[in-house]
């Protein structure tokens, strides 16, 4: 008797012949010969990679995002492309800042088909809400305004100032407008989506006339109407006709 043991073996992607031995029994070796051995084949074809790429899409925090790639077998080289494939680095891009990118990966095991997927890095802006006080005043030649304003919705300790900036010397009524001075924080990840802007309104004066007529003996000179008090810039007008008809003279 004699015994014929398979020893073929393969882990890793390709073919191999199943091999064997011959584990005598009670027959001599020295008294058999192999003549024809037709040996199978082993062979391992590559498995298909389950993978789970994971991309962010969120709102600026001051926070560094970057690819989450899960599912790689051990052994595997990870690859990014940020232009289409045109070229690929070990380093996984990240994303801080306001923007959008879209990122390739390819995952390469020589014992599994490529694995290539998709996904995208997006930051968008920060919300910001601004609020400015209102004030109003008689005129009085002088411009008014009002400083108080406020910003909220800075993130990650980063900082601006709301500031101001209406300004309204004659009667009338204006939105107290504003601008931010940028601190430690870039203008271009936030963005204004609330406004509460005061109002700033000059109302009209109340004049403080005095007008002098004549009265007096005919002594041939010439006398008109004399006006103390008009403000600086105001028409002065006359009627003679109880209001019907007006003249600057």
């Amino acid at each position: 008797t004699a015994t014929a043991v398979a020893t073929g073996s393969i882990t890793n992607v390709g073919k191999t012949d199943n091999t064997y031995r011959i584990d005598w029994g009670t027959a001599k070796a020295t008294n058999y010969e192999v003549k024809s051995a037709t040996l199978g084949e082993l062979e391992v074809t590559k498995a298909t990679m389950s993978l789970t790429v994971t991309g962010h899409d969120d709102v600026y925090d001051g926070s560094t995002y970057s690819v989450k790639v899960e599912g790689a077998p051990a052994g595997s080289t990870i690859e990014y492309s940020t232009d289409n494939g045109e070229t690929w680095s070990d380093t996984a891009p990240t994303i801080t800042d306001v923007g959008e990118q879209t990122v390739k990966v390819r995952v390469t095991n020589s014992n599994y088909e490529l694995g290539e997927e998709s996904t995208t890095l997006k930051v968008t802006p920060a919300p910001l809400a601004v609020t400015t006080g209102s004030a109003d005043k008689v005129y009085d030649g002088t411009a008014l305004t009002k400083a108080e304003a406020s910003v909220t919705g800075m993130v990650n300790g980063e900082t601006a100032t709301a500031v101001a900036t209406g300004s309204i010397t004659n009667v009338g009524k204006i939105d107290n407008n504003y601008r931010i001075d940028w601190g430690t924080a870039k203008s271009t990840n936030y963005a204004v989506t609330s406004e509460s802007l005061g109002e700033l309104e000059v109302t009209k004066a109340t004049m403080d006339l005095t007008v002098t007529g004549h009265e007096g003996v005919y002594d041939g000179s010439t006398y008109s109407v004399k006006v103390e008090g008009a403000p600086t810039g105001s028409t002065i007008e006359y009627s003679t006709d109880n209001g019907e008809t007006w003249s600057d003279t």
